[in-house]
Parts: C-alpha cells; sequence; structure tokens
C-alpha cells in the first residue's frame, strides 16, 4: 500500500496512521508538483466542495512530511481533525469550505459523543485541538487564494492548565515506603529511595552502584538536561532498599557500574525516564496514591524547606 492513501481511510487515528507510514515509503518526489497540479485544475469561479478541499489539505501534509516540516504522526493527526470538523460541518448542510466556515466555528466547542455513543461536554484539550485544525486549513486554503474565510480566528477558548495534585503528605509518603516492602523484587523500591532523595527523573535510569556511598549514605547524582550533579542524601527509611538492592546484585554477578533503577541498555535519556515513570507509578498505583517522581521530589524539597529554612538548600537538593 502507498502512503499517500495512508489518509483516504475513514476511522484511521494518528498512531495507527504513523506505524503504517513508518513502513511505507511516502513516494515524495513529485508531491509538490502533484500538489500544483491540483491546484492548476479547480474552477476559481466555483465554490471549492468540501472533499475537494480535504483532498488538498491532505496532499499538502503530505508535502510537508516529505520535505521535513513535520512529523507523520503529527500529520495524520492534523489531518483526522479536519476530517472529522469537515464532516460534521456537511451534516449540517455545508456543501463547500465558504458555508462551513460559519459551522466550524461552532464545531470547536461543540459537544462530543463518548465511546458509549452519549453526548458529552467536548474536553478543553480538544478544544484546542480542534481550534488548531481549523485554524490550519483556513490557512493554507487562504494562502491558496480559495476562499477568504478565516473561522475560529477569534474562538476564546478555557486555557489548557494541567491538574494541579497537593504536595504528598508525610502518610501518604508511609504508605508507599510500606507498599515498596512487599515489592523488593522489582525496581520500584530503589526507584522510590532515589526519587525521595531528590533524585530528578532525569537522572533516577543512569544512578549506578558506584554512585553510592553506603557509609555516610550519599549520593552522587550525574545531572541531566534541568538539573546539574551535586551529592544529596539517602532518607534513613529508604536505605534498606538500596541496600538490597546492592546485595542483591552482588550475589547474581551484576557490576558496580551498571544502573540500579533501569533494566535495559538505552543511552538515551528520556527512554531511562520512561521506565523510571512508569516504575513509580505502578507503585503509586499498589500503595493507592497518584505518584509521579515529580511528587516525590516536591515532597522532598518541602522537608529540606521545612529542615532548613534555607531556599538554597532545596536548590541544591534538586539541582537547580
Amino acid at each position: 500500500m502507498d502512503a499517500s492513501t495512508l489518509w483516504d481511510f475513514p476511522g484511521i487515528d494518528g498512531k495507527r496512521a504513523a506505524r503504517i507510514a513508518a513502513e511505507v515509503d511516502m513516494n515524495g518526489a513529485a508531491r509538490p508538483q502533484r500538489l500544483a497540479d491540483m491546484l492548476s485544475a479547480l474552477d476559481p469561479a466555483a465554490p471549492l466542495g468540501i472533499d475537494a478541499a480535504i483532498e488538498l489539505l491532505a496532499e499538502d501534509r503530505r508535502c510537508a512530511v516529505k520535505a521535513g516540516a513535520t512529523t507523520r504522526n503529527s500529520a495524520a493527526t492534523t489531518m483526522r481533525d479536519v476530517r472529522e470538523g469537515f464532516a460534521w460541518a456537511q451534516l449540517e448542510g455545508a456543501e463547500s469550505v465558504d458555508e462551513a466556515s460559519d459551522l466550524l466555528d461552532r464545531w470547536v466547542t461543540a459537544p462530543d459523543l463518548g465511546r458509549r455513543r452519549q453526548v458529552q461536554p467536548v474536553s478543553v484539550a480538544a478544544q484546542h485541538r480542534r481550534r488548531r485544525a481549523v485554524r490550519f486549513a483556513y490557512t493554507r486554503l487562504r494562502a491558496w487564494g480559495i476562499t477568504a474565510a478565516f473561522p475560529a480566528v477569534d474562538a476564546t477558548l478555557p486555557a489548557r492548565i494541567a491538574p494541579q495534585r497537593p504536595i504528598l503528605t508525610d502518610d501518604d509518603v508511609s504508605i508507599i515506603t510500606w507498599t515498596a516492602s512487599q515489592r523488593l523484587n522489582t525496581v520500584q523500591p530503589t526507584t522510590l529511595a532515589l526519587a525521595a532523595a531528590g533524585v530528578t527523573a532525569g537522572e533516577v535510569g543512569f544512578i549506578c552502584g558506584d554512585d553510592v556511598d553506603t557509609e555516610q549514605w550519599q549520593i552522587l547524582t550525574p545531572g541531566s538536561g534541568k538539573s546539574r550533579s551535586r551529592t544529596i542524601t539517602v532518607r534513613p527509611e529508604h536505605r534498606e532498599f538500596i541496600q538490597d538492592r546492592l546485595e542483591t546484585r552482588r550475589l547474581v554477578g551484576i557490576v558496580a557500574q551498571e544502573p540500579l533503577a533501569y533494566r535495559g541498555n538505552s543511552p538515551q535519556e528520556h527512554v531511562r525516564s520512561a521506565m523510571a515513570s512508569k516504575a513509580i507509578a505502578s507503585l503509586g498505583r499498589a500503595a493507592g496514591v497518584p505518584l509521579t517522581i515529580g511528587r516525590l521530589n516536591a515532597w522532598a524539597a518541602l522537608q529540606r524547606y521545612t529542615m532548613t529554612g534555607r531556599i538554597e538548600d532545596v536548590a541544591h537538593l534538586l539541582g537547580l
């Protein structure tokens, strides 16, 4: 199958499109000329139909992918949203892009069908995604001289604010610590000990046995793209987790230069960070406490500030 038909299949989502596109040649050598031919074949006196507009926009995204201006996944996601918006406008009676422009203003915030096919309010993230798709479509159509309409340009949407969870309490950490003590055969207790000491997500996967001084119970962190190298202290209640990890690895012959909380061979920070985040999230689910490495870092920072009252000490702890 040629990837030129990638976005012609109904129901295909961005992730699936990316997987398919990764396996086929985008056949893009003739793409810009093909788009130019499609544009020159249009009748300037006739309103552009919605289906023809979708074909033009899909071809434009294929050209962008071939030129490296966007990714396949991003292009497929954009075209999915464009198709959804125009399909909604067609259901409302629109036949051309000019007729659809007024309707698409409403579509940006229109209710959605949930997984159970029940009408429900559209999420803030989806509203922003819809507005971005409409703006993209009409920016391109205006650039080609096809329409003067520009829907959604003034659409005011709620801000995308990440949900804020309160800082972990001491009781939360006690529950998490007890849960970790029941999972000594996993990397979760070690990951907890490192994160609660102040090791950031980008560093957890790089801490090796050689980085831990078990006499002073200090860790030399390697630093990351967002933090600098420093020496921090393991909390007393978590030292047994690292001690157990070191002893277990010694018995099975794993050298001290291997990471304590990462199993794999990827040198990339984002890969190791993702694995550490997955481990700590799994521990949080078992404990019944939503948990991330960032929340543990924040708790550790609060403990340090409560102890010393110095923001400089907090900055040192987190490598800022």
